[in-house]
């Protein structure tokens, strides 16, 4: 029978024994991760990733895999079940390629060995927009969402929880789905210039209102400068709130 590529063909194990392969490379291989194949299954990529992904040692948040060697799918004519065991597999974190060996052993006794060949990049989970975000609009989370890219593609500032987004801003126009930067947020401003602003004296027993200009923009807990609407007087307060900020001292509150 012609074996064709891309096919298991039953009558061609029986010319591949294990001995032989076993001989140029595999004597003292151990048999790792096992699955099986029902007559007729074709082996998929899905069947060699679950077998290759449950030996490669852990690292970033996971791997993305790709086969350059069996072609896959491979059909499978052969009327009996087929157990599929990984040998040998060998990871190089570096360039992140592995090669091994998987055995196919039909229940009737025939077996070989195929090479497996690949790249498993390592991978980190990040937090993305769902949408463009604009400079200096607040960053909600729910339009963030976390995706996996390539580690070795990421910058060592990117942000990877929404906790260290909580309380952020767009410093310049974000795209949607393309990892953010430390660079690319900052503390969301709650106060910005020019705009009209609570002025709050607080002091034991005592709270004194009265309306101001904000003069800069800053963030929570941040000082800023402030013109009371009526005298115009410059103070230094700090931002406690969305356009409110307080000041300490004698209750005249720039008077």
């Amino acid at each position: 029978m012609t074996r064709h590529p891309g096919t298991i063909c039953a009558p061609a194990l029986r010319l591949w024994p294990l001995a032989a392969w076993l001989a140029v490379a595999w004597l003292a291989a151990p048999a790792l991760a096992a699955s099986w194949l029902v007559p007729g299954e074709p082996l998929t990529e899905a069947h060699l990733a679950a077998l290759v992904e449950a030996e490669l040692p852990p690292h970033g948040d996971g791997f993305e895999l790709s086969f350059t060697s069996p072609s896959l799918p491979l059909t499978n004519p052969a009327a009996s079940r087929a157990s599929l065991e990984l040998v040998d597999l060998r990871f190089d974190l570096r360039s992140e390629r592995f090669v091994g060996g998987l055995l196919v052993r039909l229940e009737t006794g025939e077996q070989r060995i195929l090479d497996v060949g690949g790249r498993a990049q390592v991978m980190a989970e990040v937090m993305v927009p769902t949408r463009p975000v604009a400079a200096g609009e607040r960053l909600d989370p729910a339009w963030l969402e976390p995706a996996l890219v390539p580690a070795r593609l990421l910058r060592a500032d990117a942000l990877g929880s929404l906790d260290e987004l909580d309380g952020t801003e767009a410093r310049r126009r974000l795209a949607a789905g393309r990892p953010i930067r430390q660079a690319d947020v900052q503390p969301t401003r709650l106060v910005r210039r020019g705009e009209t602003v609570e002025l709050r004296y607080r002091a034991p027993g005592i709270v004194l209102v009265t309306l101001g200009r904000a003069l800069e923009d800053e963030a929570r807990g941040a000082f800023v400068q402030v013109a009371n609407l009526d005298s115009e007087r410059q103070l230094v307060a700090r931002v406690v709130g969305s356009q409110l900020v307080e000041i300490a001292g004698r209750p005249g509150i720039g008077r």
